[in-house]
């Protein structure tokens, strides 16, 4: 987690929100970013920081959703990454883990990410949905994807980098 410096701050709180929890501080940096090894895999939080100095903490910040979800190939690459099952599944389990933390549960999606899968329209368009409807209760926006998918549409990396560029 990396964060812009504030004016006379002379160390900083990091705090995370995990699945069911609350948020907790988890440690304290000078430099402004933060390392998390105690996240476990899988898994989505919410980070905020807080600015220290001889006066006190300041505020907190505004939320920052991440997930430890490791994504192959990235960034997807137009014209030059071949989208692959892998990409679906990674994403697939990137947003169940945005909707338990956002205390709505798993969804289950249509058809296997198993290799040979031909990516679809109805694929990406589950995973917008669903990651729209964690997003939305958790505060961050929702829509504003790079064009409307319907069948037949072809699939591009764009439509697989930005759901992932919301979750990590």
């Amino acid at each position: 987690t990396t964060w812009n410096a504030a004016t006379g701050a002379t160390s900083y709180q990091i705090f995370r929100r995990a699945p069911g929890g609350s948020f907790t501080q988890i440690g304290t940096s000078t430099p402004t970013s933060f390392v998390d090894n105690t996240a476990a895999a899988n898994t989505a939080y919410l980070y905020r920081v807080r600015a220290v100095n001889a006066g006190g903490a300041s505020s907190d910040s505004a939320s920052d959703l991440a997930t430890t979800v490791i994504f192959t190939d990235d960034p997807l690459v137009a014209h030059s990454t071949k989208i692959k099952a892998v990409h679906l599944a990674e994403l697939r389990t990137a947003v169940n883990a945005v909707r338990s933390l956002a205390g709505i549960g798993t969804t289950t999606f249509t058809d296997s990410a198993s290799p040979g899968v031909i990516v679809k329209a109805i694929h990406i368009n589950q995973l917008r949905t669903a990651l729209d409807n964690a997003l939305n209760p958790l505060g961050f926006p929702t829509g504003g994807y790079t064009d409307t998918l319907s069948t037949g549409v072809l699939i591009k990396a764009v439509h697989f980098q930005e759901i992932r560029n919301r979750v990590k």
